[in-house]
């Protein structure tokens, strides 16, 4: 009894842009989600710690415009958001 052969895949299917990313955003292998939580982590402390460098600027002096007032309140609130996760 001879065994039945599949044909393999067309290239066109595994070479394609999206095969990597879609690989990290489904996949189920711990090691790879722990890697993405933490890289989320880091740029996410980078990220509020920029917003902090801005408040801390345009609190350093009074009366020092750096952002306006609006983006002030946005970025207190955007800080703070950031830095609970």
């Amino acid at each position: 009894m001879a065994a039945t052969q599949t044909l393999p895949r067309p290239k066109q299917y595994d070479d394609t842009f999206f095969k990597p990313i879609s690989l990290w955003l489904t996949t189920t292998d711990h090691k790879l989600i722990g890697i993405m939580y933490m890289v989320t982590g880091i740029l996410s402390f980078v990220l509020a710690g920029i917003f902090a460098l801005v408040i801390r600027l345009q609190l350093s002096q009074p009366n020092l415009s750096v952002v306006y007032a609006e983006t002030s309140n946005q970025l207190i609130s955007a800080h703070g958001v950031t830095m609970i996760f």
